[in-house]
């Protein structure tokens, strides 16, 4: 499988989203996750699903057991990001389910994520994470698609995208980057391949593994709208991978 996606605060903080995985039967957690505390253990592994921001890509949950997990881990860590989100979930493996094959297909659909909900912590409002999304690029690569776009996220100008995921049986790997300046009124915040979205689906004995992270490295007017990037980048990878969660469960 090839080798081959915006969030922080506290490198220990998290939140438990209202939407859960059935129970896990596990009674650890994988090894391929480490540093979770012991109260986000055992929500992990009684079928929640976390989300963690983290300070540095030092503290990232996935450890570096195989070329995926590194890959991810040396690209994050190129782009010294001053936001991370990670989402992680184990979801009971469904042998008859095709869980991956079904998850492939959504993130291949890229018209699909116009309407994703987006809730706005700062307006109290649900909106559409994208309200346009145009391809202008898709191709078949070696066990997956590779794709472009323009596309609109608030608050945030028109920006060019890429999305490309691969996958094998028991596999997914998907990565998300902008090709072109984030623009917030006016200001450039974020430059061209300063956001990634990551996401790697694998199994582990009887769960899938879903390990989802957003790290963007942004321009925050030293610090004078940092808040207000920090909520809108949490907020878009908590709808965006909240949405492609789902897709496991069905």
């Amino acid at each position: 499988m090839a080798k081959n996606f915006t969030p922080f605060i506290a490198i220990t903080l998290f939140s438990l989203f209202c939407w859960s995985a059935a129970a896990a039967p596990s009674s650890s957690v994988p090894v391929m996750l480490s540093g979770l505390s012991t109260q986000e253990a055992t929500s992990l592994l009684g079928g929640e699903a976390l989300i963690r921001e983290i300070k540095t890509h030092t503290a990232l949950t996935l450890s570096g057991f195989d070329d995926e997990a590194m890959k991810i881990k040396k690209e994050i860590a190129a782009l010294s990001p001053n936001y991370i989100t990670e989402v992680i979930a184990l979801i009971p493996y469904r042998d008859s389910a095709n869980q991956i094959g079904k998850l492939a297909t959504v993130l291949s659909d890229l018209d699909s994520y116009v309407g994703i909900p987006y809730w706005s912590a700062q307006m109290q409002k649900t909106y559409d994470l994208f309200d346009k999304m145009t391809i202008t690029v898709k191709k078949q690569i070696p066990g997956g698609t590779y794709l472009e776009s323009v596309q609109h996220m608030k608050p945030f100008e028109d920006y060019k995208a890429s999305y490309e995921y691969r996958m094998s049986n028991d596999a997914l790997i998907f990565h998300s980057t902008n090709l072109s300046h984030l623009v917030y009124k006016g200001i450039r915040s974020v430059a061209p391949k300063g956001m990634h979205w990551y996401l790697y689906v694998f199994r582990n004995e009887s769960n899938l593994v879903y390990y989802a992270v957003g790290a963007v490295k942004a321009f925050d007017m030293m610090g004078l709208i940092r808040e207000r990037l920090k909520v809108s980048f949490i907020g878009r990878v908590d709808a965006f991978f909240k949405h492609m969660f789902a897709q496991l469960e069905e």
